[in-house]
């Protein structure tokens, strides 16, 4: 704060514009604090991610379960440690009203809770984040609530991008920057729920990845109502990903013959063995079935230091993967995109590479 003096008058307070641009050295750099956690180990402070899954796979469920521990203060989500007092969130979604209600009724019926919170906000009016007056006029209306808003959620991507080619990477990249704007303006994390693809991937995958601080894949396990599924840690930019937790979902039976869905709780995936980034993502799973199938029809020895393991040639793997739809020829560069499925399973030790031959690790 600098003080101007006027002669003849009062010291006047002046607060300094903070630069446009501001330049840093490595000391700079090393004195700033570690990356924080607005939700330990899952959620990074001031940060921009996606929460994508297939329709009915809980994936709001789950965006609004961190929004409600949060503005409730509750002290943890399933065991992660919260700030522990109750934050501004702020929900932006095309929805009816009564949906709401019943998700947070529910919510404080299963967790005992019995008064409203005031930290909850809504905007359900339409916007198009591909509309540069209307985006403006959306900031400035957050601007003018004057609310440290710690977590902002966009339910749906698509809403917010009505008409937009999720194969381009212009909308993706506009749509990031600008949930990346919203966080910055009020100084917390923006989190955009998501729609996956017929591969699944999040529709426009790479270009939201490369984007993304953190991203989350949600998945459903079981026939029927949605009972569990699992989310899966597809990206964290300043900590572990690739690991995965089983998420349970309970159904709470409100007035007037209401219910809604809530989390019941989240749990290490006891499937995933002693290897804690060894669980596979359901896109993953698919490439896996179809090295089996290739592995099956057209095998063969693999190196001879290994033995009693039948491995096929790579390009045969990938163009199983493209036959089967996982990878698509006509994708900005197919070739990354295969190389990423080959050593994101490489390194959770479930496929084996060499010589040109792939198999499956023991």
């Amino acid at each position: 704060m600098n003080i101007r003096v006027i002669p003849g008058e009062k010291i006047e307070a002046v607060k300094s514009k903070p630069p446009r641009f501001l330049f840093e050295t490595v000391s700079d750099l090393r004195s700033m604090p570690d990356q924080e956690y607005l939700i330990d180990g899952w959620i990074p402070e001031r940060s921009v991610g996606l929460l994508y899954g297939k329709w009915g796979s809980g994936k709001t469920f789950i965006g609004f379960d961190w929004a409600l521990h949060l503005a409730f203060g509750l002290p943890d989500w399933h065991g992660a440690r919260l700030p522990g007092t109750p934050c501004d969130v702020l929900i932006i979604a095309r929805e009816g009203h009564a949906g709401f209600v019943k998700r947070v009724a529910a919510f404080m019926a299963h967790h005992g809770l019995t008064e409203d919170c005031s930290n909850l906000i809504f905007m359900r009016s339409p916007i198009s984040f591909l509309d540069d007056a209307g985006f403006d006029q959306l900031k400035g209306a957050i601007k003018a609530l004057n609310r440290p808003f710690r977590f902002v959620l966009v339910d749906t991507v698509g809403r917010v991008l009505p008409g937009a080619d999720m194969a381009k990477e212009a909308p993706i990249t506009l749509f990031m920057e600008r949930l990346q704007q919203i966080g910055e303006l009020t100084g917390g994390t923006a989190l955009g729920v998501h729609h996956e693809n017929k591969m699944g991937d999040a529709n426009g995958s790479m270009f939201f990845q490369n984007n993304s601080d953190f991203m989350f894949q949600s998945s459903r396990e079981g026939d029927g109502p949605l009972e569990r599924g699992k989310l899966t840690c597809i990206k964290q930019k300043e900590g572990d990903d690739l690991w995965s937790r089983q998420v349970t979902f309970a159904k709470v039976d409100l007035p007037e013959g209401k219910s809604s869905l809530v989390v019941e709780s989240v749990i290490e995936d006891e499937r995933s063995g002693a290897q804690k980034c060894s669980s596979a993502t359901p896109r993953q799973n698919r490439s896996l079935d179809a090295l089996d199938e290739v592995i099956l029809s057209h095998g063969e020895p693999a190196p001879i230091d290994i033995r009693g393991v039948t491995a096929v040639a790579v390009d045969r793997w990938r163009d199983e993967l493209f036959s089967r739809g996982i990878l698509d020829r006509a994708a900005k560069n197919p070739r990354t995109d295969f190389k990423r499925i080959k050593d994101q399973l490489a390194n959770k030790f479930l496929i084996g590479e060499r010589d040109g031959l792939v198999w499956r690790a023991k």
